[in-house]
């Protein structure tokens, strides 16, 4: 997931530019666009975002859209999401012990053979051999809520089978992860002012 901070070729769009989107969408990855100055119009942005881009998927991840706002996609609802709540603890909990641990053995060489490690960013991605596990550990000491990455929690949930009944909740490994940690935490990203817009790139079925 690409982090889009620069404002490059200013045009219709006072942040960020189409030129610079378009370059980050080429790896396949989701664009995040964190809106912060410009939270007053941020409606005005997102549509733009959205004419400018016909091709690609452009929605809030936080707040909630505005009415005339673009959705492509529906969100878990937040009922669903509280009565799951106590299962969804479990598994950040989990996920956070995790990537702690990982990270311990990685840095002490002492990783056993069944895990891959491959450092990325600010992450770093292990895999188990057999298991298939993925976990997207970020690198921070100590690994707290706001290190929690939507997508990344959602790859771990998914490829781990004792959290079954929170993978199922989670259709869209973006969107229903972002949601359910916006509904749960509403305060774990008080850093980050402003809506976060996510434009995704054009899909390859």
């Amino acid at each position: 997931m690409k982090n889009c901070t620069e404002n490059e070729d200013a045009g219709p769009l006072a942040f960020p530019s189409v030129r610079l989107i378009r370059r980050l969408l080429r790896s396949g990855d989701p664009v995040v666009v964190t809106l912060s100055h410009l939270c007053n119009d941020s409606d005005r942005i997102l549509r733009e975002l959205a004419e400018a881009l016909p091709d690609c998927r452009v929605y809030y991840g936080s707040p909630a859209p505005s009415p005339d706002s673009i959705m492509k996609k529906p969100a878990i609802e937040s009922t669903t999401i509280l009565s799951h709540a106590n299962e969804i603890h479990v598994t950040i909990d989990a996920y956070i012990e995790t990537c702690t641990m990982l990270h311990y053995h990685h840095a002490t060489e002492t990783l056993p053979p069944d895990w891959s490690a491959d450092e990325h960013g600010e992450h770093c991605r292990f895999k188990n051999r057999v298991t298939g596990q993925v976990v997207e550990a970020p690198f921070a000491n100590p690994i707290l809520l706001e290190h929690v990455d939507p997508y990344f929690f959602a790859l771990f949930v998914k490829s781990t089978p004792s959290f079954g009944n929170v993978a199922a909740l989670i259709k869209d490994e973006l969107i229903d992860s972002s949601q359910i940690l916006d509904v749960l935490f509403p305060n774990r990203n008080d850093t980050q002012q402003g809506p976060r817009i996510t434009i995704e790139p054009p899909c390859k079925d």
